[in-house]
């Protein structure tokens, strides 16, 4: 304990004796103005040696103390080198953590009128502290590592406005071992009221200033009379700022500060300070416990129960961040509204700071502020610049990032905010509610940012969003949020550049990287006026808004076009689509189902089964254009096998055929993060259902086949899958082929079995971003085409699908009629059966 710290206990000890002790209590013998110093907890002989000296080096001049040790040999050491202080005391006791039994113990030794209890632990200097590399730390938050997250000290904060003390009574400890027969620490804890009367606070300071004025304790400590200073100084302003709310409740509007906590200790109780040291004066804190159970959360809320700010809910089984955070804002009372997360910082300034801009900018609903990231300790790792300084450019970020945490927000509780303001989303729950509010209620609620930080955000390994599946559920389910919103203000905003290539633009031109991360062959100037277009178009833009807009996306233009002029934009590489092909029997469907694939495909890998009655070379198939122009896309493995053998690999898929397509896959270099689709000749992918996976650059996709016989007559489907080659080598080819979504999955959220859509499912035990694709293709059952003609006269079909958009194109009805032109131009107008086009649509109708 530093000399400074310990005068300022003899301040303490000073201005309690001339508060009137008001109740009556029983008789006890003590000391008057005598201190006995309790050092206990399990800490070593450095540790108690220390502290030891420590107390030699304080201004009480009546002292005496105790010193708890648990090991005999511990005693016999420190015994040993304090044996000829005739002050200090040693107790040997198993409970040397619990100051409560050792008080029991020892309470007719005691001879002080005070007891001051100091954790063997404690490592508080006047010098700056730094550590083993020589940083300085911030001093505030010494108490997470010098007392080992232990609650006792934790508990004790010096700061007026968190009623705990370093201090007590020997007569108010007689009272509460009248009360119980039997007690540990926590009896003492709970017994200290958190609330501290205006009357007493009150007159605390008017002892301060007599001491400031009259007391020989400060002439030679400066730096502790400026502390005193300081004290009486937040005493008062404190008092006026709680008078001035009582007069004027309009001036000082009410708050509640929302906190949800599950087995937090240490970070819980310091979340809990930094309310109480806010400026702001007018406010109460829910505290919605998601189901506890590690003894010292519950004993802090028990604690911090009895302050008459504070609201304590317990839903006593663990729900979940989502849902103690709704409930305990449906119960809250105020006009103004703030989350503050149980491991966060809440600097004093942050009320008082972001309710004076609500309440002066009512266009406003929500006022947040930058995001401070700080270590466990609460040093801050960097000052994060996302200050966003008007409302188009704030609703543009949140299309493509959450750059603010709900705990940095301001919420002005109107009736409209009500209605809409509960978090709806296990994962992301802030971003989802914003990306709601912005994008997908009919409201007008507006947002702004504040350039100044307001909360400190701690990073450590217990963060609820650093869990395993948390965050990998996180990590998937945003981008698929993105696109939804994207494709909300411009249905084809990724027919022309993939999510993942813009994202990487974005970063690069928003945090000034130095070069650009682009993709060959995409039209970022386009993209950007798309989104430009979408958000113009939104409900509630108004003229500045445009003109944010405009100015906004008019540095991107530019920036991205100064980057190209100076050589500055690299390629991201381009993951690549391997499509495995099954095939035997006639090679015009094989040759049908490349050429539809050809613009999206980067290889194809055959495995051509050959009977004993098929002579079949590479030399001959060489002869078919298709397959001589795009012969470096075109890996064929020719496998000799029976009529019988044939059969079997139709009825059964057979491990012979992955392992096949692994060693070809292999040869041509194909990475974890390509994809593969898994065929068979006769089943043809629309490719702009492939495309459009491509863009969207999901884990997984399912496309859904309808049969060409009978079209418009049933519903029978194959499904093809495409998905990474680190899934593929996880499930293995049987897998690969059959895997399928559990269809109770759609049955429990009322959903279709199959549709267009994209969701993110856990399954194989990983979150995996789905995106299945309905009527995405066709497959044929017994393709005969016994005449190959070359024939490069297409009907004028091919003219209307040409001029189509992409969506129009992804239709299974215009992918059919394609095929059926294809088909004429492979087979021949002789050779090709009349089908019934879905829908019964007339070319002239298309």
């Amino acid at each position: 304990m530093g000399r400074k710290l310990l005068i300022y206990i003899s301040f303490l000890i000073s201005t309690l004796t001339q508060i009137s002790y008001q109740q009556q209590r029983p008789f006890v013998e003590f000391q008057k103005d005598m201190a006995t110093i309790l050092i206990y907890g399990d800490g070593s002989f450095e540790d108690l040696e220390r502290n030891i000296i420590y107390t030699m080096n304080q201004a009480l001049v009546y002292h005496e103390v105790f010193v708890a040790v648990k090991s005999q040999k511990l005693l016999d050491q420190v015994n040993s080198k304090f044996n000829n202080q005739d002050n200090i005391k040693f107790i040997k006791t198993q409970d040397v953590d619990d100051f409560g039994k050792i008080l029991q113990g020892l309470f007719h030794q005691i001879n002080g009128e005070y007891i001051v209890m100091i954790h063997s632990k404690t490592q508080i200097s006047d010098l700056e502290i730094v550590n083993d590399a020589g940083e300085p730390w911030d001093n505030s938050y010494l108490i997470d590592l010098d007392y080992n997250r232990n609650l006792d000290l934790i508990l004790f904060s010096m700061d007026f406005r968190f009623e705990a003390s370093l201090l007590l009574r020997k007569r108010f400890l007689a009272q509460i071992l009248n009360q119980f027969s039997e007690i540990s620490r926590y009896y003492i804890i709970q017994s200290f009221n958190l609330r501290c009367d205006e009357q007493t606070l009150c007159l605390v300071g008017y002892l301060m200033i007599d001491m400031y004025l009259n007391k020989s304790l400060f002439n030679t400590l400066q730096t502790l009379k400026l502390d005193c200073l300081q004290h009486i100084e937040q005493i008062y302003n404190h008092l006026s700022k709680l008078e001035k709310a009582r007069q004027n409740s309009t001036e000082n509007p009410f708050a509640s500060i929302i906190m949800s906590c599950f087995n937090r200790d240490y970070y819980l109780l310091r979340s809990i300070q930094h309310v109480f040291q806010q400026t702001y004066v007018n406010w109460e804190l829910l505290i919605s416990d998601d189901g506890s159970n590690n003894p010292k959360t519950l004993q802090i809320l028990q604690l911090v129960s009895n302050h008459p700010r504070i609201r304590v809910l317990y839903l006593y089984t663990n729900q979940y961040a989502v849902f103690a955070l709704n409930y305990a804002i449906t119960q809250a009372k105020g006009e103004y509204l703030a989350i503050q997360d149980d491991d966060d910082i809440m600097l004093s300034t942050r009320l008082n700071y972001q309710i004076d801009f609500l309440r002066r900018n009512p266009d406003y609903e929500l006022c947040g502020a930058p995001l401070l990231p700080l270590s466990q300790i609460g040093k801050p790792y960097y000052y994060a610049d996302n200050y966003v300084g008007n409302f188009a450019k704030l609703k543009f970020y949140f299309l493509f990032v959450n750059h603010i945490p709900h705990s940095n927000f301001a919420i002005r509780l109107t009736d409209k905010i009500r209605k809409h303001y509960l978090y709806n989303h296990q994962t992301a729950y802030d971003y989802s509610l914003w990306l709601k509010l912005l994008f997908e209620v009919d409201e007008n609620i507006r947002f702004a940012v504040l350039p100044n930080f307001v909360t400190g955000i701690r990073f450590h390994d217990l963060r609820m969003t650093n869990e395993g599946q948390e965050a990998q559920h996180y990590s998937k389910w945003v981008p698929l949020k993105y696109i939804e919103i994207a494709e909300k203000l411009h249905p084809e905003i990724f027919e022309n550049m993939s999510q993942q290539c813009f994202l990487e633009i974005f970063y690069s031109l928003q945090y000034n990287s130095g070069t650009i991360q682009s993709c060959q062959g995409y039209e970022i100037h386009s993209y950007l006026s798309q989104i430009n277009n979408g958000l113009r178009n939104e409900k509630f833009i108004n003229q500045n808004d445009f003109k944010d807009l405009d100015k906004l996306f008019d540095y991107y233009h530019k920036q991205y076009t100064w980057f190209a002029q100076q050589n500055k934009i690299t390629y991201q590489y381009q993951k690549r689509t391997f499509d495995c092909i099954v095939h035997h029997g006639d090679i015009q469907i094989l040759l049908l189902h490349i050429d539809q694939l050809k613009d999206y495909v980067d290889y194809f890998l055959v495995i051509y089964f050959l009977t004993s009655n098929e002579e079949v070379t590479m030399e001959s198939l060489q002869k078919h254009s298709l397959i001589k122009d795009y012969e470096s896309k075109i890996e064929i493995k020719f496998i000799n096998i029976s009529a019988q053998q044939l059969e079997e690999y139709r009825q059964e898929i057979s491990n012979l055929i992955g392992y096949t397509f692994v060693n070809l896959l292999f040869k041509k270099g194909c990475f974890y993060h390509e994809d593969i689709i898994f065929s068979k000749s006769n089943e043809i992918i629309n490719p702009y259902q492939l495309r459009r996976y491509q863009k969207l650059n999901t884990n997984i996709g399912f496309f859904q086949l309808r049969q060409y016989s009978a079209l418009g007559q049933g519903e029978d489907w194959k499904y093809i899958r495409i998905m990474s080659y680190r899934l593929f080598e996880k499930l293995g080819y049987r897998k690969a082929r059959e895997f399928v979504i559990d269809q109770d999955i759609f049955k429990n959220l009322d959903q279709p079995v199959f549709e267009d859509k994209l969701q993110t499912i856990y399954v194989i035990d990983e979150y995996l971003n789905v995106h299945t694709m309905q009527d995405a293709g066709l497959y044929f059952d017994d393709f005969e085409c016994r005449s190959y003609l070359k024939d490069n006269n297409r009907s004028k079909i091919y003219n209307y699908i040409a001029n189509m958009s992409f969506a129009e194109k992804r239709k299974l009805e215009s992918f059919s009629l394609q095929i059926q032109d294809d088909l004429i131009s492979h087979c021949g107008d002789k050779n090709l059966e009349k089908v019934i086009i879905i829908y019964d649509r007339s070319k002239a109708e298309l």
